[in-house]
C-alpha cells in the first residue's frame, strides 16, 4: 500500500490533502504542530504526529519512514507576521523546508519520493503584472513571506538539478472551502462569505485611483468548483525583477 506523509494535515488545505490520499488507498501519516491547525481535522484513519517542521524528530521522521509522496504545507502564512518578524518566517517556511528535504536526500528514498511543496500563487509576482497570474511571469516578492517561499522552492529547484530528487511546486492563491479560519488576513473568500452572511457590509481596500464602494452582501455571490490540484517538476523560478511594462520569465 503507497504510504504519504501531509506536513501540515490538520490545517485547513492539508486535512482535505490527507483525505484525498485516503480515499485513494494511501496509508498517511500528517505531521502538524496543532499552532494552527485542529485535532478535529485530522481523519482518524491518518497517523498524527504532533511536531515542529524545523526539528530534529521530524527530520527522522522522514528518513526512517519509506514515504511514497510528501505534501509539505506547513507554513508560517501570515504576511503582516512575515514583515514583523521576517527571521521567524524565514527560519519556518525556508529552514522547515531544508530541514525535511534534506532529511529526505540522505534517506535510502531520496530519489524515489516525490516532494510536493505549497508555495504562493499570490505573494510571488509583486504589483507590475496583471493577473491573471501564470507561472513563467517575473517574480517580484514584496514581502518577506513572499521572498521565502521563492527561496524554498529554488531550494527544491536545486535539489532536483544536482541531487536527482523529485520535487514539484503548487502555487495557488485564494483557496477556499469548508474548515477554512475566515478570521485574519488571508481567505478572502471565507472572510467575505462570514460577512455576507452575517449580514455586514464587506469593506474593500484598493490602490486604485478612485476608492470602491464597500460591497453589500446582497451583491456578493458565490460559486464553488470541483477544484483538483496538479503539481508540476520543479524549475528554476524567473528571477528577473519585474517592471510595470514587463512580463515574462
Amino acid at each position: 500500500m503507497p504510504s504519504a506523509l501531509v506536513t501540515g494535515g490538520a490545517g485547513f488545505i492539508g486535512s482535505h490533502v490527507a483525505e484525498l490520499f485516503l480515499a485513494r488507498g494511501y496509508t498517511v501519516e500528517i505531521l502538524d504542530n496543532l499552532s494552527s491547525g485542529k485535532r478535529e481535522h485530522v481523519d482518524s484513519r491518518a497517523r498524527l504526529h504532533e511536531m515542529d517542521v524545523r526539528s530534529a524528530e521530524a527530520a527522522r521522521l522522514v528518513t526512517q519512514t519509506p514515504f511514497d509522496v510528501i505534501v509539505h504545507l506547513a507554513a508560517q502564512i501570515d504576511v503582516r507576521k512575515s514583515v514583523a518578524d521576517p527571521a521567524a518566517d524565514a527560519s519556518i517556511n525556508v529552514g522547515g523546508t531544508l530541514n525535511l528535504i534534506e532529511a529526505l536526500r540522505q534517506s535510502a528514498r531520496g530519489t524515489q519520493t516525490r516532494f510536493v511543496f505549497s508555495s504562493t500563487g499570490g505573494a510571488l509576482y509583486g504589483d507590475f503584472v496583471d493577473p491573471p497570474n501564470v507561472e513563467n511571469y517575473s517574480k517580484d516578492p514584496e514581502s518577506p513571506y513572499g521572498i521565502a517561499k521563492l527561496s524554498a522552492e529554488y531550494y527544491l529547484a536545486y535539489y532536483a538539478r544536482v541531487h536527482g530528487m523529485d520535487t514539484a511546486v503548487v502555487r495557488y492563491a485564494n483557496v477556499y472551502g469548508p474548515r477554512q479560519d475566515p478570521h485574519g488576513e488571508a481567505g478572502v473568500v471565507a472572510i467575505f462569505w462570514c460577512t455576507a452572511t452575517g449580514h455586514r457590509r464587506a469593506t474593500m481596500c484598493s490602490w486604485a485611483t478612485s476608492p470602491r464602494q464597500p460591497c453589500s452582501p446582497a451583491r456578493i455571490h458565490f460559486r464553488v468548483p470541483n477544484v483538483s490540484m496538479r503539481a508540476h517538476s520543479t524549475s528554476a523560478p524567473a528571477s528577473r525583477r519585474a517592471s510595470p511594462s514587463s512580463r515574462g520569465s
